[in-house]
């Protein structure tokens, strides 16, 4: 009923959408300047207007659009996400990146490559547990030892 609208100055690539993500600030996971980048990025709001604080790019791959493929722990600020990556020239390309915003900057955690195809990339979840990753798909899982 109430629609407004902010300006997002000039931003590279887009979101697929933007979730709340903290104290003022946004998240977008979607692509860079083209569509096999991924972008993830934080974003200030105040007022009126939207300001990029940091992103990660990774390029050349393929990621689900759907967002309950996303892993997001908006108290703890982790985003893990699953993706088919071209740059890998052998057949187990399906991996998962795992993500921390601490507060001034997006840093990897885990970087994952699995011995065979995920399968249905939308029927993947994940989850962190008391220090340890747990990534759910087909009839099997995961589970990943953090740093």
């Amino acid at each position: 009923q109430n629609i407004t609208s902010i300006d997002t100055g000039e931003i590279e690539g887009f979101s697929r959408w933007l979730k709340p993500f903290g104290d003022g600030l946004l998240l977008g996971i979607g692509y860079a300047d083209n569509a096999r980048t991924l972008k993830v990025e934080i974003y200030s709001e105040e007022g009126q207007s939207i300001d990029p604080i940091c992103s990660y790019k990774k390029e050349k791959i393929l990621f689900s659009s759907s967002y309950l493929t996303y892993m997001l722990d908006l108290e703890n600020g982790y985003i893990g996400i699953v993706f088919k990556d071209s740059n890998r020239e052998i057949d187990h390309s399906d991996g998962y990146v795992l993500l921390h915003f601490d507060g001034n900057k997006i840093n990897v955690i885990v970087e994952a490559y699995f011995d065979r195809d995920l399968g249905e990339k939308e029927a993947i979840r994940s989850t962190v547990i008391d220090g340890y990753l747990y990534i759910m798909f087909n009839t099997e899982f995961r589970v990943i030892k953090l740093p």
